[in-house]
């Protein structure tokens, strides 16, 4: 087991149930692409976006990146 998948097994949800610890995850846009299949999966309440200037190029791979994300959130 990867040391990603160990922390999202044991440190990300409360034992027994699927209830986040947090309420607030802070993260780069590297690890939000990286992990966008995982994170995609819960129902945020919310998404902020630091550096929102990035996104300004519709043709860019972050910002496709992020709306593919933001459309699965949407879907779920």
């Amino acid at each position: 087991m990867s040391k990603r998948n160990t922390i999202r097994q044991y440190e990300w949800c409360h034992p027994g149930n699927k209830r986040m610890k947090f309420n607030v995850l802070i993260t780069t846009y590297e690890l939000l692409l990286k992990d966008k299949t995982f994170l995609s999966t819960i129902n945020w309440a919310v998404l902020g976006v630091d550096e929102a200037h990035r996104l300004k190029n519709e043709d860019s791979l972050l910002y496709k990146s992020l709306f593919e994300f933001l459309i699965q959130i949407i879907d779920c």
